[in-house]
């Protein structure tokens, strides 16, 4: 993470924004205090893709899900639906 002042991003901008381009993380500073972080850019996707990695991580597991029958999507019998009631 580089430290760059917004006079900086003024003046150097095209300098910088090739560096984040490349992969470099600026924070801008104003009066000594960070203002905002400039981050090279993410698809919706690879942002998807990397918060179901963290949670995976983040629980220990490798498959979030850890069984698919291979008849999952096969219609039931009525008699084995869940809601189905007996007749009185």
């Amino acid at each position: 993470m580089t430290i760059v002042s917004l006079r900086d991003i003024e003046t150097r901008l095209a300098e910088l924004a090739a560096r984040v381009q490349a992969g470099e993380i600026l924070t801008v500073m104003c009066d000594g205090k960070p203002l905002f972080d400039v981050v090279p850019h993410q698809s919706r996707d690879a942002l998807r893709s990397n918060a179901i990695a963290a949670e995976k991580r983040r629980l220990g597991v490798e498959n979030l899900v850890e069984f698919i029958a291979d008849d999952f999507d096969a219609p039931m019998d009525e008699s084995d639906h869940p809601l189905a009631t007996s007749a009185i």
